[in-house]
């Protein structure tokens, strides 16, 4: 597994031009507001997480390129093994992304002397996290299962979520929906939430990884 490890190491030079865009992006988007919030921080939070967990997704993909995977399953290692480190990888990717950029965010915070609540920050990087590992929990097995053909099904799925999102949100507004009780729940069952959220994340995460195996296993190349 730890050749795999390298390999992946070195395909993730690749995305060099990728890292620069989202740095260069989330650089914009921190110095270009005149007033720093913490809800402009959780919008570059957010995205530097989201397109972090794409990167693992798309690492399948290179090893496709020009049958690579032919030569990558005669190798000495269980395919098993191969799917368990693209997810090790996607965490791993996920976590250094997301120190790199509290660094970031950490030093222009105090550059520009911004008042930010800490304890939110914190809560939007963990809120953060676990969407990315939705992300990876959604995508990876596509990814495995049906290659290049996913991206047009990405696609489709972030335009349908972000439908269903705009139309939620339309009707909670027309409909004067008070969430204040839900709120006030969550506040005072945040442990009780934590550990739900968490126990719901690492099934679903779990039921990934199981999914992509039985893909990658019964998958000829």
């Amino acid at each position: 597994m730890k050749g795999l490890f390298v390999k992946d190491l070195c395909l993730v030079r690749e995305f060099k031009k990728f890292f620069l865009v989202i740095v260069l992006v989330a650089l914009f988007m921190f110095f270009g507001n005149s007033h720093v919030t913490t809800q402009s921080l959780a919008f570059i939070i957010f995205y530097v997480a989201m397109m972090s967990a794409m990167i693992p997704c798309n690492l399948v993909a290179y090893d496709e390129d020009n049958h690579g995977m032919t030569f990558l399953m005669a190798l000495p290692f269980q395919r098993k093994q191969y799917v368990i480190e693209k997810y090790l990888f996607s965490i791993l990717t996920i976590v250094g992304s997301s120190l790199a950029g509290f660094v970031v965010i950490a030093v222009g915070i105090l550059i520009k002397q911004a008042d930010i609540e800490w304890k939110a920050v914190g809560a939007v990087y963990l809120v953060a996290f676990v969407m990315a590992i939705l992300i990876i929990s959604l995508f990876m097995p596509l990814r495995i299962k049906f290659g290049e053909k996913v991206n047009v099904m990405i696609i489709i799925i972030c335009f349908t979520i972000g439908g269903i999102g705009y139309v939620m949100n339309s009707i909670a507004k027309k409909t004067d929906v008070d969430v204040s009780g839900l709120i006030q729940f969550v506040k005072g069952h945040v442990s009780f939430v934590v550990v739900l959220t968490a126990i719901i994340i690492l099934l679903l995460f779990a039921l990934s990884v199981y999914i992509s195996e039985r893909i990658l296993i019964k998958k000829e190349y």
